[in-house]
């Protein structure tokens, strides 16, 4: 074969397998996007549709609501510290007793004059979110934090589990933790008043 045929062979040949191995990388590149988006709609839709916004929503007069469907100003239970501080602002206090749990605390951050408003994750992630009655400002009807006892279970009904627990030793004085597991929710009270609510993942 004449060396310009030889060469012009050799280029076809190279350029072939050039093209060839870009398609390659553009095919997995391309996959790779593809998994990617898939992975985000699947996370989106896993979680579940329709929140409910309690500072616009009466969210206790709904009989199908769950902690899982909450939101707060747009955050909801498994949202990341970026994403709260995007929605929320900084805490007006951090602690952080330990094993990858830190809490935060929000009053004047919010308008409130006490602490209305405790966050509560672990490690990294949004688990808890408990109301005191300074965020009754925000709530709307029966989710304004104002009960007996008597009128949070004709609501609620009859709970998975009640436990108690003493606010310190120095008051001698215990709240009662009143759990409805398959609504990821509980009510605080103290005597026979509501004093707060979380919702749980």
């Amino acid at each position: 074969m004449p060396k310009a045929k030889s060469s012009v062979h050799r280029a076809v040949v190279r350029s072939k397998l050039l093209v060839k191995n870009n398609k390659f990388v553009v095919g997995v590149f391309g996959l790779v996007i593809a998994l990617t988006i898939l992975a985000f709609v699947a996370v989106t839709l896993l979680r579940p549709s329709s929140p409910f916004e309690i500072t616009k929503n009466d969210v206790f007069a709904h009989p199908d609501f769950s902690g899982k469907t909450v939101a707060v100003f747009g955050v909801r239970l498994g949202d990341t510290m970026p994403q709260v501080v995007d929605a929320l602002g900084k805490a007006d206090n951090i602690e952080s007793p330990g094993n990858n749990i830190e809490n935060w605390e929000y009053s004047d951050a919010l308008g409130m004059e006490k602490v209305g408003l405790l966050l509560q994750f672990r490690s990294g992630v949004l688990v808890r979110m408990t109301f005191k009655e300074s965020f009754n400002d925000y709530l709307v009807g029966s989710t304004k934090i104002v009960h007996t006892k008597d009128e949070l279970y004709s609501i609620f009904g009859a709970p998975s589990n009640v436990r108690h627990v003493q606010s310190n030793s120095a008051s001698g004085r215990a709240f009662q933790i009143v759990t409805y597991n398959t609504k990821n929710f509980e009510f605080i009270l103290l005597g026979d008043k509501e004093n707060g609510f979380s919702i749980f993942l």
